[in-house]
């Protein structure tokens, strides 16, 4: 008999709704590759039971003894599949096209494992993740058997070279109900992993699972105590090497910067694997800038962006011994890594360090700073809050998010500034007001506009504008940014609407447009010597822009200084 392609072996537990999910997302392999699907029942109840046996009639009851590989290796044995997939009930696959394909296609003959992702939730709306590169795709051989009670892993097979398969399963294991599960959950697994260390006390592989186990339970000092035990012990395994980069992180999560420093300094002479290594001078650099130590940043920027633009052409020999680890290249820790390094630059004014992060190699991981909200809020709130003179601001020129930021339609000019005035500070507004103009055309829409919101600013502010005026100065302040805001709002609106403006209502326009127009009319009333109409007009534009309060408040004196009191 001809011996199935792959064989799909999943461990069942007591969990109707996600084994559902979970079996159903597997479908699609199971009909489009000669296949076969074999579950091991672990204690489910009489409604799971019934429902996996709609799913395959190979069903192992298995009773639990505590040890996840004696239950991984009782499908394996059972299994006639040239090929062995496992994966957890609590996960299902989003798309599975490229794990169809890597059989179909006979790519599968090339290798001996491949791996697909695991994306870990953090968070029961499935906002927060975290990507982990599981190798589970592994050819069958005599030797083939899985070793270790918990964090299982197999053995007994050349590895060789991985296929990298993009396919990811969601997994909310990671989830809890509430702190009891999860201290459950720690708590098997802690006496597990405890009897493995006890059992194999240089396999670095279940010392590193051991010293991550109390993260679950955010017991940071814990898990520091174990990393150290562990790496006092001589290895070659990259285990031992992630051991190191967990204690760093578990000093940054305490935000403890000059243990960080110190031991990541030590750190860097143990030479690490280079993911490892990389992964240090990442958490170096989030504690220099944390401290304010701006020129350490500086130095170790070149190093580090020359590593990455290594890694974005060669990943493989990064990836080799760490295929599960991936989370020091993932978009988080690459945005931050590069914002730190950019407001570092800036606080030096280092134009030589600037270099790291604008060359093209990496052109696309600066651009995703604008692409991301938070990180580009992040950004803005760093650049504007130190940036003191023009030179700081030519280098932030430099970088590549800069270039086009004028060269975008009106729409866009429009929400670019409107996003960007709220973090000018007051003392900084000038520096940024003239970089700003220096760049528009004049007599444009965008010009236009950018004067309006200037004008608004500083009516916001006026009580900084003022300061130092007498009476009558701040008065014809206050006149000329309230009539400057009107006039460049029309400009504005008139290149924004066309020949449309003219046939539009006041109800179409938007609050702050059809504010321009209350302003010219309250004018035009104090032309007219009207202190009535005058009067109200002031009322309508406090009631449209509150926020010109202390602004507003003058309005009425100065009505009356100008009409003489009539």
């Amino acid at each position: 008999m001809k011996k199935p392609i792959l064989t799909i072996s999943i461990l069942v537990s007591n969990n109707y709704d996600n084994i559902k999910k979970c079996l159903d997302s597997i479908q699609q392999i199971l009909k489009q590759v000669d296949s076969e699907l074999i579950l091991t029942d672990t204690g489910c109840d009489e409604k799971t039971r019934a429902l996996i046996e709609t799913y395959t009639d190979k069903i192992i009851d298995f009773e639990w003894v505590k040890d996840f590989s004696a239950a991984r290796n009782v499908g394996l044995k059972a299994a006639s599949g040239q090929w062995f997939m496992y994966i957890d009930d609590d996960e299902y696959f989003e798309d599975v096209t490229e794990i169809v394909d890597f059989f179909n296609s006979g790519e599968s003959e090339k290798y001996n494992v491949a791996f697909y992702i695991q994306r870990n939730y953090t968070d029961a709306d499935g906002r927060n993740f975290v990507d982990h590169n599981v190798d589970r795709i592994i050819r069958i051989t005599p030797e083939l058997h899985f070793e270790h009670r918990v964090h299982e892993a197999y053995t007994g097979i050349e590895i060789g070279q991985k296929k990298m398969i993009h396919s990811f399963v969601h997994h909310f294991g990671y989830v809890y109900k509430d702190e009891a599960e999860k201290l459950a959950k720690y708590s098997r697994n802690q006496e597990l992993l405890e009897a493995e260390v006890r059992e194999f006390p240089k396999d670095m592989r279940m010392r590193y699972q051991m010293a991550i186990n109390p993260l679950s339970v955010n017991d940071y000092d814990e898990s520091i105590r174990l990393s150290f035990d562990a790496i006092k012990i001589p290895s070659d395994s990259e285990f031992w090497d992630a051991l190191h980069t967990n204690i760093l992180y578990c000093y940054q999560v305490k935000k403890e910067w000059g243990k960080v420093v110190e031991y990541g300094n030590e750190f860097l002479k143990e030479k690490l694997f280079a993911y490892d290594e990389f992964g240090v001078r990442q958490y170096l650099i989030c504690a220099y800038w944390s401290s304010g130590d701006y020129e350490k940043v500086c130095k170790l920027a070149k190093k580090v962006m020359e590593t990455y633009r290594d890694y974005k052409k060669s990943p493989d020999k990064y990836n080799k011994n760490q295929l599960m680890r991936i989370e020091f290249w993932d978009r988080d820790h690459i945005s931050k890594m590069i914002l730190f390094i950019i407001d570092s630059v800036l606080h030096e004014r280092d134009n030589n360090a600037i270099k790291s992060v604008t060359n093209l190699e990496v052109r696309d991981d600066v651009m995703e700073l604008v692409k991301n909200d938070v990180y580009k809020n992040w950004l803005m709130q760093m650049v504007f809050g130190t940036c003191e003179d023009l030179a700081q601001i030519e280098l932030f020129e430099q970088l590549p998010i800069c270039n086009g930021i004028w060269d975008v339609s009106l729409e866009r000019f429009v929400w670019q500034i409107d996003l960007i005035f709220p973090r000018i500070s007051l003392d900084k507004f000038n520096l940024w007001e003239e970089w700003i103009l220096d760049h528009l055309a004049e007599g444009t829409g965008k010009e236009m506009y950018f004067f309006a919101k200037t004008c608004d600013y500083k009516l916001r502010s006026v009580k900084y504008q003022i300061a130092g005026m007498d009476d009558a100065s701040s008065l014809e302040f206050v006149l000329s940014m309230m009539t400057g805001f009107a006039e460049t709002e029309m400009y504005y609106c008139e290149a924004k609407y066309g020949d449309a403006l003219d046939k539009m209502t006041e109800d179409e326009l938007q609050p702050e447009e059809s504010l321009a127009w209350d302003i010219s009319a309250m004018v035009n009333a104090v032309d007219a010597g009207d202190v009535h109409q005058a009067t109200e007009d002031v009322k309508t534009i406090a009631t449209k822009a509150p926020y010109w309060g202390d602004a507003i408040s003058f309005l009425p004196t100065y009505i009356q200084l100008v009409l003489g009191g009539n």
